[in-house]
Order: C-alpha cells, then structure tokens, then sequence
C-alpha cells in the first residue's frame, strides 16, 4: 500500500468525529530502519488536525503516523472504528510482508502503523498477533511488557525520570542550584510521580504542589505543602487512576486546593504533565514572575500563544518531544534487550537513559544558542536534520 493510499484512506476516516484525542508521531522508518535513535515526537490535538500536521511534516521527511484514541466499548459499537481496527491489521500484516521486520508498537511512536488504544496495545495480545502474522516469536515487536515477560527494568520511572534529567541539565544552563529550587506539578499519574520523585531524592529539590483528576468528586485539586510534598506518601495514597486520597492527604496536613492552583506557585520551575493546552494564551498570564523553567512532562501542554507571552519573560522551556522522551527511549532499550535476549538490570538502564537525554538536551540547547532560535524550533532543527543527514548517507538526496 502506498503513502498516498494511506493518506487517502485516513482523510476519509478522520472526516467523522472522534472522542478523545489524536495522537501522532513521525519518524524515519524507511530511511533508518530503528527510527526511535533518530527522534520521537508527540503532538496532541484535535483529530483533523494532527493528521494534517503529520502528513505535512510526513512529506518532508518521509514519516506518516497517526493514532485516533478510543477505548474498546467505543470501538465495539462504531462501525468506523472497526474499519479503523481492520485497517490497522490489515497494514501490519502488508507491512511484515513487505520489510519482514519487527513493528514498532511502542506508545508515543506507532510510526506508520494505525493502532488504537486498548487494541493490541495489550502487550501480550500485540506480540501473539505479531507471531501469527509473521511466522516467528519477537517479543520487541511491542514494548512496555511487564519485568519477567520481556520487558525492561526502569520503564515504569523511564519518562518521569527523563524529565527530571532535562530539568537537571536546565538548571545548570541557567546557573541555578538544583538543591534551592522548587516546583509545581499538573498531574499525578506515572510521569508525575516520577518526576516529584526524582525532582526531590536526585536534585535535592523541593515539590510545592501536584494536582490531580479525582475521578469520583469529578473535579481536579492541587495538593500542596510550603515546606514540600513527600511525594512517596503521597504515591502510596494514590489510586490507580492518578487521583490522591483526599481525606488522607487533608489529615496528614496537606492544604486541598482548587485544580488550577499549581499554575500560580510562585516556583522555579513549573512541570506541566497532565493535559494539553494547559498553559495558553489566558493562563500564562497566572504564571508567576519567579518561574525560570516550564518542563513539558505532557504532550502539547503549552499553546503557541502561551509559550510567546512565557519566552518575552525569559522563561526556558524544555518542548515535550525533548523532555518527556524517557519512556519511549527505554522502549527502545527494551526492544534491543529483547533483540540480544540479554537484560541490563534497573540502574544500567538509568544511567543509558541519564546519558541519552543528556546528550540529547546538549544537542537541542547548542543548537539553540548558535541559530538564536526557541528549544521548540531547536528540537525539530536537530531531529530533521537527522532525518535528512541519514537520507544522504543512503543516495536518497
């Protein structure tokens, strides 16, 4: 099947309306064979919109992704989703036998593969899938498998860690004394937790407040404590769903604010790691005069015209597609691991993944400084000309 036909094909899906949202990611599948050492994007949107924005980008630089996001009921019950769901198999299999090669399955990076949330994205059912259609056991073939089944040690902490490591290289860019500095959290889930984790135990730091969904109150709050959370107590208090037991928190001497409070902390630095859109062009206005670095723990969490306002207050940002990458790079250590069938154990994996994001934010800074262009614009300089130095190391231009 051609790029066009896919092209043609997804234009016609995304013309209905979805719910959730749409996840995409480009890449240099053909050009590099493993395209997550080249680079992993994720951008967040409504659906239409992202899919337009990856085949533009798709057709600089031969990459094509999409994901439309719903859950299995939704899927059962839409006569479009299972067309999705056909399509998607119906691909992978066209694309074993076209390359004979594993697929990358990993989350944040189904480059060319239309794959939808909830459907073989169990890790299991995706690598017995992956078995039938091709003929033979890769287990690499999808990432994120449980400690003993495959997986790697580390991949739970990988992407709140890897914030906390970009956070770590800002800080010494800005001369600022990681021991000192303090920080506001949207979000409780796995990356936030992580990063209030490592932002506290590695740098020394302290967490003023998190937020969190409470799914059962239908409403967001912010936890906070002046003297810093403790951010394991509050882990051991938290569901399965990111959302802080309120009652535990309250007793234990934790002020229960409003959702949006921890935008407003008067911090240095703000990690938003929740929802996107959450700093624009309204709410940067909330943010305090005191924050120096903004650390994109979530997918497009900060709008165009909030990050314009942020970067005229010399605010440092570290763009998503840099800062939250510590997931899909244990991914990719997880599918070599599986490829040699030799596993590291959790601290070497966290010292290859301090090394990997700290040579990338070295890359994405300088490239910063020498072309007098935003971390955003710098990340995509670094991981297209990647793309485009690969293409002419094969002949292609």
């Amino acid at each position: 099947m051609s790029n066009q036909a896919i092209i043609d094909h997804l234009n016609e899906i995304l013309k209905h309306e979805w719910t959730g949202v749409a996840q995409y990611s480009q890449a240099s599948f053909i050009v590099e064979g493993v395209w997550r050492e080249v680079y992993s994007g994720k951008f967040i949107g409504d659906a239409k919109e992202s899919f337009n924005h990856a085949q533009l980008i798709g057709e600089k630089i031969v990459a094509l992704g999409g994901v439309p996001v719903a859950t299995r009921n939704e899927i059962k019950q839409s006569r479009v989703l299972q067309e999705v769901l056909e399509f998607s198999l119906a691909f992978e299999a066209k694309a074993v036998e076209m390359y004979g090669q594993a697929i990358d399955m990993a989350e944040g990076n189904k480059a060319l593969v239309i794959f939808l949330e909830d459907i073989l994205t169990q890790e299991q059912e995706g690598v017995d899938e992956y078995t039938k259609l091709s003929g033979s056991y890769q287990p690499g073939v999808i990432t994120g498998k449980p400690v003993g089944a495959g997986g790697s040690a580390g991949r739970t902490e990988a992407t709140g860690f890897g914030v906390v490591y970009t956070i770590r290289e800002s800080l010494k860019h800005l001369n600022m004394d990681s021991s000192q500095s303090t920080a506001s959290i949207q979000g409780f889930g796995n990356v936030s937790q992580y990063a209030a984790i490592g932002f506290t135990d590695t740098l020394g730091g302290k967490v003023i407040a998190v937020s969190c969904w409470d799914h059962k109150a239908k409403e967001a709050f912010t936890y906070s404590k002046p003297d810093g959370i403790d951010p394991h107590f509050l882990q051991d208090i938290t569901d399965i769903y990111g959302t802080i037991d309120r009652e535990k928190a309250s007793d234990a001497g934790y002020q229960v604010e409003d959702g949006d409070s921890w935008l407003s902390k008067d911090v240095d630095v703000l990690i938003p790691a929740a929802l996107e859109a959450q700093i624009n062009k309204e709410t940067a206005e909330q943010v305090s005069k005191r924050v120096r670095i903004i650390a994109e723990g979530a997918n497009g969490p900060t709008t165009p015209d909030g990050e314009e306002i942020l970067l005229k207050q010399d605010v440092f940002f570290i763009p998503d597609c840099l800062c939250n990458a510590g997931g899909v790079t244990v991914s990719y250590f997880e599918g070599v691991q599986n490829d040699m069938n030799y596993y590291w154990g959790r601290e070497e994996v966290l010292d290859r993944l301090n090394e990997k994001m700290t040579n990338a934010f070295n890359s994405v800074l300088q490239t910063s400084l020498e072309r007098g262009v935003s971390t955003r614009d710098s990340s995509y300089i670094v991981a297209i000309d990647r793309v485009v130095r690969a293409m002419q190391f094969r002949g292609w231009v």
